[in-house]
């Protein structure tokens, strides 16, 4: 009886595990709080090497431990289909920053591709823009924001703008 109680136990915390690692997309997208398929889903958690912790419920990177990660859906160009902005890590992957900025935009085929993918605290949709896609303040430490905007295929570095005075100064 203990040996059969033993393989069940662990034939369930095996299950747990293979579950939890397909359900990592889970964790990243709650049920009540997104519109995207969950294979969109699936497919965008796994462009980001984020793994299930240990007890099933968040997210973690190898050799960085614990992060916090949320998805956030946005439609930038007004075209009916939202691109997923994901901000997620802690200071062993993102440094002062504290976190990392994905931006997942549907291609022509159906896939999702990764822009952006570097360092940030956020994100604000500015006024300006090209073809259709607004230039996008990117935040972090201090007061000076890097701007992206839209070429065509891929947000690129565009210039930046302070967001108090003198927050783009080089400190000297």
């Amino acid at each position: 009886m203990r040996a059969l109680t033993l393989c069940a136990l662990l034939t369930l915390a095996g299950a747990d595990a293979s579950l939890g690692q397909v359900d990592g997309h889970g964790i990243l997208f709650p049920a009540d709080s997104t519109t995207i398929a969950e294979a969109d889903q699936r497919a965008i958690f796994d462009q980001l090497g984020y793994t299930v912790g240990a007890d099933g419920s968040s997210l973690e990177v190898v050799d960085c431990g614990t992060i916090f990660a949320w998805a956030d859906e946005e439609d930038l160009n007004g075209d009916g289909v939202p691109e997923v902005f994901v901000i997620g890590g802690n200071s062993c992957t993102s440094g002062m920053a504290g976190s990392n900025l994905s931006l997942f935009i549907r291609d022509t085929e159906g896939g999702w591709g990764m822009n952006l993918g570097f360092s940030a605290g956020g994100w604000t949709k500015l006024e300006t823009g090209n073809q259709g896609w607004p230039d996008l303040s990117i935040g972090g430490p201090g007061f000076c924001e890097a701007v992206y905007r839209w070429d065509g295929s891929t947000y690129q570095y565009h210039g930046e703008r302070e967001t108090e005075p003198g927050g783009c100064e080089e400190i000297g």
